[in-house]
């Protein structure tokens, strides 16, 4: 399957230093068409929705100017189509091209599925999404009709499921433990501006997109990296906050919810540029462990407070906030 669309959006790109680790894949979708009556999406009706999610291996290995190949960490491949998941039975490498030769893109040609079949993931945009072939550089979101020709398949005996591609992203494995989201499973958003279900953000800001927090590196009080990141933002000043407990499923406040509660600590105001802002920070380089005065065994709340300048959208308040993070301090 090749197809044709209009380039909608690429939103979010945020580059991080490049260095050893692993970057996180993920694409979610819907059943397009076709049928499977063996293997592990057997009776799988349209519509179904479809969610990939793989961490590869880095650095990767250079095939040629502009396209560089990462081994895929088979036990972290999930791939989740209506009711049911299965994993990699045999090693696959993604490709990650840039302006190759004019293009940028993401090239899974084939991937063996755990039960039977085969897994293909590509796409492929004008040299404007990514700024290199290092997946740790491009850390980001794009959602919309972001290619210009994609494939997105399960095939196999008596299988072919034709996937539509709805969003891409590249993230680093993450710190403690997303909480009290703005999707509608627990408090409702004040103004029925719930982000998508299952999305692990805070409500909708006038951006059309919920904030996102999450964190990298060591909680350790004696060895602190760790750092918080949150994306999906309208550019402007935002406060991280620490909290002591976490307020349910969240406190309508503002354009959001509240999560972060109990004895609270102001972190620091950062502003997001590109859309995202990461703390602590050049301006601000207190480790948050001391900042936050915590202790080993310490379980607290994160939350981002942002301005959402736009006074016309949800209440007349002019901001919201991030979903919360719990995280526990370690030694």
């Amino acid at each position: 399957m090749n197809r044709s669309a209009c380039l909608l959006a690429a939103l979010l790109a945020l580059s991080v230093p490049a260095a050893a680790g692993q970057a996180i894949f993920q694409a979610t979708g819907t059943v397009a068409g076709g049928s499977a009556s063996s293997g592990p999406f057997a009776g799988t009706p349209v519509g179904a929705a479809v969610h990939m999610i793989f961490e590869v291996n880095t650095p990767g290995t250079p095939v040629s100017p502009g396209y560089e190949n990462y081994a895929i960490d088979m036990p972290t491949f999930v791939l989740t189509i209506g009711a049911n998941s299965t994993g990699m039975s045999g090693p696959a490498n993604v490709g990650m091209q840039n302006a190759f030769p004019v293009s940028d893109g993401v090239r899974l040609f084939s991937a063996p599925l755990a039960g039977g079949g085969n897994f293909a993931f590509e796409f492929g945009a004008p040299a404007t999404l990514f700024t290199s072939t290092d997946p740790l550089m491009n850390v980001g979101s794009w959602s919309g009709f972001f290619y210009t020709s994609f494939n997105f398949a399960v095939q196999g005996p008596s299988v072919f499921l034709d996937l539509n591609l709805l969003t891409f992203s590249i993230s680093l494995p993450t710190t403690g433990t997303p909480v009290c989201f703005g999707d509608g499973s627990g408090t409702a958003c004040p103004c029925g501006n719930n982000s998508p279900a299952g999305s692990m953000v805070g409500c909708l800001s006038s951006f059309a997109m919920g904030g996102r927090l999450l964190a990298t590196g060591a909680a350790s009080v004696g060895a602190d990296t760790l750092l918080l990141q949150a994306n999906q933002l309208p550019n402007g000043p935002g406060l991280y906050f620490q909290g002591t407990s976490i307020a349910g499923t969240g406190i309508a406040f503002g354009d959001g919810l509240l999560c972060a509660t109990g004895v609270i600590t102001r972190l620091g105001v950062v502003f997001a540029s590109g859309n995202a802002s990461t703390y602590p920070s050049g301006a601000m380089p207190v480790p948050i462990s001391v900042g936050g005065s915590c202790s080993p065994s310490d379980i607290r709340q994160y939350q981002l407070w942002y301005r959402d300048g736009d006074p016309t959208f949800c209440t007349p308040s002019t901001f919201n906030l991030t979903n919360a993070l719990t995280i526990t301090w370690g030694s």
